[in-house]
């Protein structure tokens, strides 16, 4: 072989293993910016610009956050990493995507299904959202990436260059949602692994086998034992202590109320291909305003009082006072709102 097939071999040789180089460290999907002349990865979180709406939430956010560090200390990213938190509580609640710089925190009752579907389609994983049928076992899909999954020395940089979002709806309505659909409806794995206990520690008088089928659970006993053992289940714990908004400085914070404005907001800024589904519905006649007013209404003012600081951090960190009310319910006047009138104004403590 001559000299010089040799050096266009070596060169040939050089500039694959460049190339290859470059894809391993930065992987499709990567976008760069120039800076002093260096290719560098974009901070795609530092970039966005929060519209009137969006600051006035995010502001109020962060005065309930400097308020929490004022009155018990708080707890740094860092060691909030460090202490596991992410793992051993939010399994299966905050995700990143794996194509895009986006992380998500899914709260339960607030759209969370349809979120963890546009992260597939973000990803690539499914290409339209009728893939995915409105009964289909998106929760377990493979696919969708935890947080926890990141080592732990790489996970404050993606948390940091990551833009963060999250839904939130009136703590109310959503536990309104949450007893309806996981044990009005029916629904078996709730009414024996929840319901079962809530019976036993308020009926004395049923059989074994009306205990061990769990069915049958009031609304005002439901509120009574979250009240008083404060069980852990995402789909009515409260939305602070799911996403844990203080340690991880979200960029975006969409409400039930205006969802699909929100999310209109949050599909441009990360994927302007994808729409999130304009036709929304939970399938119920019932709006779950209404079925809200209907339920709270089987409460007195201890059971109301006592919910109400279950969900007090969720109030003050994301606005919510008194829920809103729509033209179909008429009873404006009715004890939730006179009780949530007394426990705001501070005359039910």
């Amino acid at each position: 072989m001559s000299s010089w097939a040799a050096l266009f071999l070596f060169s040939l040789l050089t500039g694959i293993t460049i190339l290859y180089c470059a894809f391993q460290l930065y992987p499709a999907g990567t976008r760069f910016v120039s800076r002093n002349r260096a290719l560098v990865q974009d901070d795609s979180s530092r970039d966005f610009i929060p519209n009137p709406v969006q600051q006035q939430r995010l502001n109020y956010l962060r005065h309930f956050c400097q308020a929490k560090r004022k009155k018990d200390g708080g707890t740094s990213l860092r060691t909030f990493i460090q202490q596991r938190f992410l793992e051993r509580e939010q399994k299966g609640h905050i995700f990143v995507s794996r194509v895009l710089p986006v992380l998500y925190c899914a709260v339960p009752k607030v759209a969370s299904t349809n979120w963890k579907r546009m992260l597939l389609l973000f990803d690539g994983i499914k290409s339209n959202i009728s893939e995915m049928g409105v009964k289909s076992k998106v929760h377990t899909q493979r696919g969708l990436r935890p947080l926890y999954h990141v080592k732990g020395h790489a996970m404050p940089k993606v948390i940091k260059d990551s833009f963060k979002f999250m839904f939130v709806r009136h703590p109310f309505e959503r536990l309104a949602s949450a007893y309806r659909n996981k044990f009005a409806d029916n629904n078996t794995y709730f009414e024996k692994t929840y319901g079962s206990r809530i019976l036993k520690m308020f009926r004395k008088d049923l059989s074994k086998e009306e205990y061990n089928r769990g069915r049958g659970a009031t609304f005002q006993e439901f509120v009574r034992w979250i009240v008083q053992v404060e069980p852990y289940d995402p789909h009515w714990y409260p939305a602070t202590k799911l996403c844990h908004p203080c340690q991880i400085r979200y960029n975006f914070i969409g409400k039930m109320e205006s969802l699909l404005r929100d999310a209109k907001e949050v599909v441009r800024r990360v994927d302007s291909v994808h729409k999130f589904p304009k036709t929304w519905t939970d399938g119920y006649k019932v709006s779950s305003n209404d079925l809200m007013f209907d339920l709270f209404s089987t409460l007195d003012e201890k059971d109301i009082l006592g919910i109400y600081k279950y969900y007090k951090e969720d109030f003050d960190a994301f606005d919510y006072g008194l829920p809103r009310i729509q033209h179909s319910y008429n009873n404006k006047n009715n004890l939730l709102l006179r009780t949530l009138k007394k426990i705001l104004n501070g005359k039910l403590t």
